[in-house]
């Protein structure tokens, strides 16, 4: 029985490895389930319409969660109007560094302030060792700030910080699709060092946009193995 769980651990954690990551909040079915397609922009080779379901934002801040399999990761994260996100993307949030697998959350994310009641689609690009990578979540964006999100949970294995990433920049402001990155630009490390800590208890989190940058997240492997064995 130990060895019939230990293979079906083992299966599952594979099987989340190959997604690259996910998105956990907004939660998303637009991209990253289809390990083929998620470098094909805009979201994972899934376009959004407007009949898809959303999900709540709230523009005063709420969380954008994901569990990524990369040793390391650049990150922006970016919305839109355009509910088929052909173009128009405003970006969320400085441009930052995931170090260690698993799992992280900024739980304050803001989006401007006069998209509440519209609707949207929120955007993560990743760009990691296999290439650029991208997911999108159908939203509706509403006014205060967001309710604390049981997604939104952080270990103790992962480290953030603020990069610059040229690279990453050229996928927001732009008015097409295409969504194309001029030149080989890539990341930078000279982006802040002190921008994220670790946090050893798991309950702190990142500020605002406008606001200190805090909290570095993770999660072990072996909480994603026991996880996969519950989902299982």
């Amino acid at each position: 029985m130990t060895r019939l769980v230990t293979l079906l651990a083992t299966a599952a954690l594979a099987s989340t490895a190959t997604a690259h990551f996910g998105l956990l909040h907004p939660e998303s079915s637009l991209g990253g389930a289809d390990n083929q397609n998620q470098n094909d922009s805009p979201c994972g080779g899934y376009r959004p319409s407007e009949d898809d379901e959303t999900v709540d934002f709230y523009v005063s801040g709420d969380a954008v969660a994901i569990i990524d399999m990369h040793s390391q990761s650049d990150w922006i994260l970016r919305a839109t109007l355009e509910s088929d996100a052909s173009g128009d993307w405003e970006q969320l949030y400085p441009i930052y560094r995931t170090t260690g697998s698993g799992r992280s959350c900024l739980p304050q994310v803001t989006a401007p302030a006069d998209w509440a009641g519209r609707r949207g689609v929120v955007g993560v690009v990743g760009s990691a060792t296999d290439g650029l990578l991208f997911s999108c979540a159908p939203v509706r964006f509403v006014n205060g700030s967001a309710p604390d999100r049981e997604e939104c949970r952080n270990g103790t294995s992962v480290s953030i910080r603020l990069v610059e990433n040229a690279q990453l920049l050229t996928f927001v402001g732009n008015d097409t699709s295409s969504d194309e990155p001029s030149g080989d630009s890539g990341s930078d490390d000279s982006g802040s060092d002190d921008s994220g800590s670790s946090n050893d208890d798991g309950d702190s989190g990142a500020a605002s946009l406008h606001g200190a940058f805090q909290g570095g997240f993770a999660v072990s492997m072996a909480a994603i193995v026991g996880g996969a064995v519950m989902l299982l």
